[in-house]
């Protein structure tokens, strides 16, 4: 018999929380390539059951499994389950591996202290923990200490192999009837309070140079009235709001089409929104804060400090006078493979 391969001699069968999504899609693909099997994790008591001792329990979002409304009591009730459960996996021999997309939940669970126990619980029982790049890693180190020697650094990818991309520029701007010479902003993505899109919209409105600004993504109902009525107040015709999920295929038209990317975040440790910029070659203005501080450099975009008074329209004022090589920023977001990604991965799982 020949030697069997790492991944079928010694790696462990992984249950992701979640498999699907475009972030499952992209980097779980190439693992099962490798010969991992991988499958969609059931929160479910009898799913839970089924895991084996020994196999591996991926985790990349925890508040998606515990913080779960409406009422206090509920979220209490969700909260003592999952950390009763994720004890018990580890119990059981169950080995855990979290990827920190972020150091808290965005939409914080009403809870007070809640959020914070169970990244403590989930650090705690972990093996590894995946981050995306050093200065990711530095802040999560920083917030929670115990992190410090488990922590791995995982590539991110590109993402135009995995999104269509066969618009050329000028078609994709005349898709949005962009005229010839006429500079697009725009932010893509869903409509959150932390990513600052009031901000974006008061910043805009403040230059003094012709421009429009666009803005598509899904949104709560209250977030997109705010956005309407600044829209309406300051817009002056040159933003365009366009509130709602955007298709998977018109992702490259959007990203294309904009002369720049703008991210106005007050916090965030990874984002998926300057990777999906720049895999089309579109340059990113973002605070340099996490992953952004070691993804954006004066060849893709411009990154501000987001303590300095009127940061973000200095940084939109900036990019706007840079000659930028969109093939080149495509070429080198793109050569950052999610097969590196997932053998990473593989031999963090396999480490023992």
């Amino acid at each position: 018999m020949g030697r069997r391969p790492l991944a079928e001699a010694s790696a462990p069968t992984v249950w992701a929380f979640p498999r699907a999504g475009f972030y499952g899609d992209c980097l779980y693909a190439p693992l099962e390539a490798m010969g991992v099997r991988v499958l969609e994790g059931d929160y479910s008591a009898a799913g839970l059951a089924a895991i084996a001792p020994g196999d591996a329990v991926h985790l990349h979002w925890p508040s998606h499994l515990y913080s779960v409304g409406p009422s206090r009591l509920d979220y209490a009730r969700h909260f003592t389950t999952f950390e009763w459960r994720l004890r018990r996996l580890h119990a059981r021999g169950v080995r855990i591996f979290w990827t920190a997309h972020n150091l808290y939940p965005h939409e914080q669970t009403p809870l007070p202290g809640v959020d914070r126990r169970v990244r403590e619980l989930v650090i705690g029982l972990a093996e590894r923990i995946f981050v995306h790049g050093p200065s990711a890693e530095a802040v999560l180190c920083t917030e929670f200490p115990k992190t410090r020697g488990k922590c791995v650094q995982i590539p991110l990818g590109g993402f135009a192999a995995y999104y269509a991309n066969d618009l050329t520029r000028a078609e994709a701007r005349a898709r949005l009837g962009l005229a010839e010479g006429e500079f697009a902003y725009l932010f893509l993505g869903q409509w959150r309070p932390y990513k600052n899109l009031p901000l974006l919209i008061e910043s805009f409105a403040r230059l003094e140079e012709p421009a429009t600004l666009l803005l598509a993504g899904n949104a709560p109902a209250r977030l997109a009235e705010e956005v309407r009525e600044l829209v309406a107040r300051l817009g002056r015709g040159r933003i365009r709001a366009v509130p709602g999920r955007v298709p998977d295929d018109e992702l490259q038209m959007w990203c294309k089409a904009a002369d720049a990317m703008v991210l106005p975040y007050r916090e965030i440790l990874s984002s998926g929104a300057a990777v999906l910029a720049l895999s089309f070659g579109c340059p990113v203005v973002a605070p340099r804060v996490g992953h952004l501080r070691d993804l954006i450099d004066p060849s893709n975009g411009v990154a501000y400090e987001p303590a300095a008074v009127d940061a973000l329209l200095e940084a939109m004022r900036a990019v706007r006078k840079q000659d930028y090589d969109r093939a080149r920023i495509a070429c080198v977001m793109n050569s950052v493979r999610w097969n590196e990604s997932a053998r990473a991965t593989l031999a963090a799982m396999t480490m023992r």
